[in-house]
């Protein structure tokens, strides 16, 4: 035994990546809310795509510049340093407005509701 509770018991925030996963999954798969047609679908898949590109990009830049302190998990690891350059010189939670920026695009692509 590690010392450590359990996961489930929500220490370090489990059960906020528990409900995180969920509504990202619920925004992938929900079905679409309205289909578009003709030249309007072309339009909002234009603005989509290049969304959820760019807000892949910033999420996985942003997760790449934590390094070593990189963690799931909202409370930081013991000995994790708090990063004040790149991305994190700007924002504090850029790897969140990644995600942000590609649900937008997600929805505009695809006609979800969600």
């Amino acid at each position: 035994m590690s010392g450590r509770p359990p996961w489930w018991k929500g220490t370090r925030g489990e059960w906020l990546v528990v409900g995180q996963l969920i509504l990202m999954a619920a925004v992938a798969l929900a079905p679409p809310a309205w289909r578009w047609t003709g030249p309007s679908r072309a339009l909002w898949v234009a603005l989509g795509v290049p969304l959820v590109i760019a807000g892949g990009w910033l999420g996985l830049r942003a997760l790449y510049e934590l390094g070593p302190s990189l963690t799931i998990l909202p409370r930081p690891r013991p000995r994790g340093t708090f990063v004040q350059t790149g991305l994190y010189a700007r924002t504090r939670h850029p790897a969140y407005g990644g995600l942000l920026i590609m649900a937008v695009g997600w929805a505009l692509w695809r006609g979800s509701g969600l």
